[in-house]
C-alpha cells in the first residue's frame, strides 16, 4: 500500500505538469492560459525584452522568456516524476532511503508552498494531495 500512495501522488503532479505543458504549447499559438488577464499587456510582454540581458539574441522578448519558464518549468516536474515512478517499478526500497523520501516529500511542499504563494488553487490542491499521499507512503512503510 506505501508505494501505491507514492505512486498515486507522483500520478497527480505529473498530470498537473503535463497540463501545464500543454498549455504552455497551446499558448506558443494562441495565448489565453498564461495570458494576462489584460489584454493591453500581452502586445507589451511580446515587444519587450528583460532587464537581465543587455543584448538578447534577436527576436527574444519577455513573453519568449516566460513561455520558455513555463516549459523547463514543466519538463523539471516530468523528469522527476519520470525519475521516481521508474525506481518505484525497479526498486521500490530505494525510495524509502531517507534522502530520497526526503527529496520526494520536500519537493512536493515546496510545491505547494509556491502555489499557495504565487500560483492558483488547482496547482496548490493538487501539490498538497500529492505531497500528502507521498508523506502517507513513506510513514506507511516505517510503521
Amino acid at each position: 500500500m506505501d508505494i501505491i500512495l507514492i505512486r498515486i501522488g507522483l500520478l497527480i503532479i505529473g498530470l498537473l505538469g503535463f497540463l501545464h505543458l500543454v498549455y504552455t504549447f497551446a499558448d506558443l499559438k494562441s495565448p489565453k492560459k498564461f495570458a494576462p488577464t489584460d489584454k493591453t499587456l500581452l502586445p507589451l510582454m511580446q515587444n519587450t525584452g528583460v532587464r537581465l540581458v543587455k543584448n538578447p539574441w534577436p527576436g527574444r522578448s519577455f513573453w519568449g522568456s516566460y513561455m520558455g519558464f513555463h516549459f523547463s518549468h514543466s519538463l523539471g516536474i516530468l523528469v522527476f516524476v519520470a525519475l521516481y515512478l521508474v525506481l518505484s517499478f525497479i526498486t521500490p526500497d530505494i525510495l524509502f532511503h531517507p534522502a530520497l523520501a526526503a527529496i520526494l516529500i520536500g519537493t512536493g511542499a515546496i510545491y505547494a508552498t509556491l502555489a499557495r504563494l504565487y500560483w492558483f488553487s488547482i496547482p496548490f490542491y493538487g501539490a498538497t494531495v500529492s505531497t500528502s499521499l507521498t508523506t502517507l507512503g513513506v510513514v506507511l512503510h516505517f510503521v
